[in-house]
């Protein structure tokens, strides 16, 4: 539990970054938003990468709550922010159940609904391919 702890102490501190960065230069801010995206590719996302199956972080399943409800809910315990591969792996990582292409097609479906909704922000990225950032307001 302390790596994800971890993990999530170093999520909360990379969006002051953001939120300062944006105050001096949105330029700048695209620009670590296409790195974070690339990295997300390339490296197999070491933000959230886990060190092995015994060591599989845990988060609150889902229970009977409604997707919408969850997708926000696994938002909130990712640092309140990230993209959809992110929530996605979070709710693989609680749900023995739940496959990762299903959490992956829940999760950009309810955090799109949550974003017009007006309960989340989106940050759409350089191009298709970066996707969506998403922060909860």
């Amino acid at each position: 539990m302390v790596r994800s702890e971890l993990i999530s102490e170093l999520r909360i501190r990379r969006n002051e970054i953001y939120a300062e960065l944006k105050e001096c230069s949105s330029s700048l801010v695209a620009q670590l938003m296409a790195i974070d995206s690339m990295m997300d590719v390339d490296m197999g996302n070491p933000i959230t990468a886990t060190v092995g199956v015994n060591n599989k972080p845990k988060g609150t399943a889902k229970g009977e709550s409604t997707w919408v409800d969850y997708v926000y809910l696994m938002l909130q315990e990712i640092g309140g922010s990230g993209k959809t591969n992110d929530v996605a792996n979070a709710i693989f990582n609680a749900n023995k159940n739940i496959t990762f292409k299903r959490a992956k097609n829940a999760c950009a479906d309810k955090l799109s609904k949550l974003a017009r909704a007006g309960k989340i922000k989106a940050t759409k990225g350089n191009s298709p391919k970066d996707g969506n950032w998403y922060e909860i307001i």
